[in-house]
């Protein structure tokens, strides 16, 4: 699935509290409850940036009104419009653009949670403070993380990095809104390079409504049985002039028998813009430390904005692959 698309989740935020669940005292036996009349619900999309949610499960834990009524107080501040809604099929993406995204838990229980370091981040030359500054963001910051270049496209589409350099993503919102007739604030998304302190791109974080951008979804085949083999598909956009745009694997996902051969499924899709790209296709173990590109392949194609578009590897029992026109179609990912 998308990372904004959700079949079965139990973060519920609610304008008023409620046990979702109520279960017997031996926990042998639970039932689901439904909000009580008149609440406002909605489900929450989180994600690995998300500032303050290990605090948020830490107070759950040592609350006790958590543990007497099933549910905790708390304040999130988050965005709809989320650009990563251009990976959703296109079916469910008016409902990916709709989704509340959470930026960061700013209070819990009575307990103020200052924007800090992100856990799991990798080791960082910069502090978010510096980040911060950099984006200048000032007291507007409600996300400062750092990940590898080439997860940034996770966290946002739109920003094309690839490789190992570490780089901080800082989300800030304006100081102005939040008036009675729009308690809406426009926010903006800067992506800093933590060795070089240098701001590498600003845009707004909303994806207008008016944005439709290219979407290219990448599979592949290979006349190997089905699914014995620890070589996975990988592959690279890079601009017209060779500059790496994009690297990324597959979804993970196969399936085939011995005399189909293996259909490997569309990833995640890269979301590009006007122009011609040159797509790279290899087969990879997927170790961090495995840079050999066995039976590489490359296609050129020329993408327009709101075109989808899909490309398709074949690979043989040996030598190089071919990029064929594709021999199935889904969006699982």
């Amino acid at each position: 699935m998308a990372p904004l698309e959700t079949y079965c989740g139990f973060n519920i935020f609610a304008s008023q509290g409620f046990a979702a669940m109520t279960c017997t005292p031996d926990h042998n036996s639970c039932s689901s409850n439904g909000p009580p009349p008149g609440t406002e619900v909605l489900q929450p999309i989180t994600g690995g940036e998300i500032g303050g949610w290990r605090a948020l499960g830490e107070a759950m834990n040592n609350s006790p009104i958590w543990k007497s009524a099933g549910y905790i107080p708390a304040v999130l501040i988050g965005h709809a419009g989320d650009p990563r809604q251009w990976e959703c099929p296109t079916e469910t993406r008016p409902d990916c653009a709709r989704k509340f995204v959470v930026d960061r838990v700013a209070w819990v229980d009575g307990q103020i949670l200052p924007l800090g370091a992100v856990p799991d981040q990798p080791p960082t030359r910069m502090t978010a403070d510096e980040a911060i500054a950099v984006a200048q963001a000032g007291t507007g910051a409600i996300v400062a993380f750092a990940t590898h270049a080439a997860d940034v496209p996770t966290l946002d589409p739109r920003l094309h990095e690839a490789g190992e350099t570490v780089m901080w993503l800082v989300r800030s919102i304006a100081a102005q809104g939040a008036a009675a007739d729009d308690p809406t604030r426009s926010a903006t998304v800067a992506l800093i390079d933590d060795a070089t302190e240098q701001l590498i791109e600003s845009l707004p974080l909303a994806a207008g409504a008016d944005s439709e951008p290219a979407i290219l979804r990448f599979q592949a085949t290979s006349v190997a049985e089905c699914c014995a083999g620890n070589l996975w598909p990988r592959y690279e956009i890079d601009s017209a002039d060779g500059a790496p745009v994009v690297e990324s694997q597959g979804s993970g996902s196969a399936s085939g028998a011995a005399t189909d051969g293996t259909r490997f499924h569309a990833g995640a899709p890269a979301v590009l813009g006007n122009g011609d790209f040159i797509v790279h296709a290899w087969l990879s173990t997927g170790n961090a430390d495995d840079s050999e590109r066995q039976s590489e392949c490359q296609t050129t194609i020329t993408l327009t904005n709101g075109q989808e578009f899909r490309v398709e590897a074949a690979f043989p029992q040996s030598g190089p692959c071919t990029f064929v026109t594709p021999t199935f179609e889904d969006s699982i990912f």
